[in-house]
This record gives structure tokens, sequence and C-alpha cells, in this order.
């Protein structure tokens, strides 16, 4: 192993973490004292934050960020050559996933063109900020390629 360090959105992030990690243990306690549960219809601070970090990384600001309440529905980027036609675009979200690899950030392709994010359990706004920095950097350059 190279020691080189990733960010994974793929996926099955329990597995990653190990059976009773202590770090975990404490942080799925934090977070349940201070706020174990927020309906679709209602906010948070952690929730209004990476939204709004999320908005800001697009062209327009007109965008509005929704966050599922389960894994199954996670965030979901669709990459297509036109959107009138909705063609696939597999070789740019192809590009896309091995460049962000290459920076260290893990994440699945589906139906060859949609991008889905899995953040692990215990997620910081730091780390979701580096994610997306990630991301946008592979898009320029899997763009400009």
């Amino acid at each position: 192993m190279s020691g080189k360090k990733y960010l994974d959105f793929h996926g099955n992030s329990i597995h990653q973490v190990g059976y009773k990690n202590s770090y975990v243990i404490k942080a799925v306690k934090n977070q349940m004292e201070d706020l174990p549960f927020i309906p679709r219809r209602y906010t948070s601070d952690i929730v209004a934050r990476a939204a709004a970090k999320l908005v800001n990384k697009t062209t327009s600001k007109d965008f509005k960020g929704l966050f599922t309440p389960s894994g199954t529905a996670a965030v979901g980027i669709e990459f297509v050559k036109n959107r009138d036609s909705k063609e696939k675009h597999e070789e740019l979200a192809e590009k896309v996933l091995y460049k962000s690899l290459e920076l260290g950030l893990s994440f699945k392709v589906s139906s060859g063109k949609c991008i889905t994010w899995h953040p692990p359990l215990i997620v910081s706004i730091n780390d979701i900020d580096i994610a997306f920095n990630i991301f946008e950097k592979a898009i320029v350059f899997s763009l400009n390629i």
C-alpha cells in the first residue's frame, strides 16, 4: 500500500470502519444525543451548510439541495450529452470516476452515466468540501481532455 488516503463515498462504509470501532461508536452516540433524526420537511445547521456548499459548486446559484433519508436514495448526478435527449455520456462519467479516484475520492457509477455518492456514516463538513473540490477538479480535467 502506498499510504495514500481516500475519501470513500462508494458506500458500504461500515465495512471499512470495522466492528466495534470506538471512534464510530462515540461519534454515533454524540450525534444521537445532539440530533438523532431530521424529517425531510425540516432542516438543521449541518444539512443547510452542506447544501449551500453543494449549490455554490454549481454554475447556477438558483439550484436547491435535497438530502435523502437513506443510502439507497443517495446523492446522484447524471451525465448526459444532451439534456433534451438524455443520451448517456458514459465516457465522461468514466473519466470523472477515474480522475476522482486518482485524486483521492471513491464513488460509484451506475447505469453507465450516474455518479452516486454514499458518504460514510461519519462525515464532516470539511470532508464533504474536500470531496466536492476533488469532484470539481475531476470534471474540469475530464471536460478539457
